[in-house]
Parts: structure tokens; sequence; C-alpha cells
């Protein structure tokens, strides 16, 4: 690239808005993972489909705009790939009239959804907590 010439992104219209509104990213962080840890743990325990092809390719899109700079997005990825990890649960189990049941589902994806989700609510606690100590100790200041 000529030394006088800068690097411009090209940015979809629909994505702009995304830009601009900080609480919209921090929603768009957490959704985007949660569905990308569901889906796969979906085509993982069921097997893949066209469907999962389908949205694969839109969350690819939008991987991109994920941001990483601040706690508050870590804590929305975070929390988007946990309660992702445990939803299969309830997606597999199709027991959404009981939530907190998982009687129904085999114990061995149970287990893995244990083994999984557990590092997982370790690091949202550990990005929780010290947000909320940098805010307390910015008001004392």
């Amino acid at each position: 690239m000529p030394s006088g010439e800068t690097q411009q992104t090209i940015t979809p219209p629909g994505l702009t808005i995304l830009n601009e509104n900080d609480k919209l990213k921090i929603l768009f962080n957490f959704f985007l993972s949660f569905f990308l840890i569901h889906e796969i743990l979906v085509c993982l325990f069921v097997g893949f489909s066209i469907k999962s092809i389908f949205i694969f390719l839109i969350i690819t899109f939008f991987l991109p705009q994920i941001r990483t700079e601040l706690d508050e997005d870590l804590i929305a990825i975070f929390s988007g790939i946990f309660l992702g990890i445990r939803g299969i649960g309830l997606t597999l189990s199709e027991s959404w009239s009981t939530p907190f049941s998982t009687d129904t589902l085999d114990p061995i994806i149970r287990n893995w959804i244990m083994f999984l989700s557990a590092p997982i609510l370790g690091i949202l606690l550990f990005y929780l907590l010290r947000f909320i100590l940098e805010k307390l100790n910015s008001k004392s200041n």
C-alpha cells in the first residue's frame, strides 16, 4: 500500500448501527456467541444438517464484528457461551415446560454439558467480579 493511502474497511449498511451503539454491540456479542456455541453442540450431539451449514455461514459473516476490548464485551461473550451450553440441554431434552429438569437427558450428554459449562462459569465470574471491583474503585476515587 502506498504511503499516502489509508486502509478503509467496508461495513454493510445494517451493521453501522452496531458500531455506533455500545449497548447493541454488547447484545450482539452475547447473541452471536450464544448461537455459535449452541449450533456447534447441536451438530456434535445430533449431527450436521443443511440448516446448520446456513447458520454457520451467517455466523461467520458476523464474526468480524465481535469486539473484545472491554470487560462488558467479555462478560457478554462468556455469558452467551455459558447459556448456549446450558441451553443445549433444553433443546435436546425437549422439556421446555420444566426447564430446570434434565432427567430425560442422556447422562453422557448431561455430563458433557456440566464439564463444558463449569470452566466457562468460572471465567465469567472472574470477569464479572473484576468488572464490579473496577466500577467500585472508580466510584470511590
